[in-house]
Formats: C-alpha cells, structure tokens, sequence
C-alpha cells in the first residue's frame, strides 16, 4: 500500500501497537500513514503512533498528521520484519 487513511477511529481501538506494527507491515517502503482523530490531543497522537518506532511524523496539517514509514524501530531494527521484506 502507497498511503493509509487512518481517520477518526485510533481513540476506539484498544491494541493500538498491534495495529501499528500490521500497519507498518502492509504499507511499502516510501508510503504514507495520514491520521487524524478530533478526539485526541495533538500529543496522544504523536507519542501513539511514534512509540513503537514504526513511524515518523514528517507533516502536521490543521487536523491531520503525516507519517512516513520508519525503516527501523528505536532499537535499530526493523519491527517484527518479515522475511520477504529484507
């Protein structure tokens, strides 16, 4: 997948890291995750979808955030990596 419209649903979840890490694992190298949630402050977001590494926040608009996808975690590996990815 080239781009991911996650809009007005991340508060109703309940494994958002789940959902991150699967997420991160369909969207290819150069995609985009766009997110938005009028039900969250900006720093729930930020810190949410950032947390895992997966993503990294590259724009913020008046109500939605841009993520690119991160190529390795925190911990400098690629999270969960599948053996087709590499």
């Amino acid at each position: 997948m080239d781009v991911i419209l996650l809009y007005d649903v991340f508060h109703e979840i309940e494994n958002k890291d789940q959902i991150l890490n699967e997420l991160h694992k369909i969207l290819c190298d150069n995609g985009v995750l766009s997110f938005s949630d009028h039900h969250l402050e900006e720093k729930e977001i930020t810190d949410a979808v950032m947390k895992g590494g997966y993503f990294k926040l590259v724009k913020k608009g008046k109500k939605t955030y841009t993520f690119k996808k991160n190529h390795t975690s925190q911990e400098g590996n690629i999270p969960n990596a599948r053996m087709d990815d590499a």
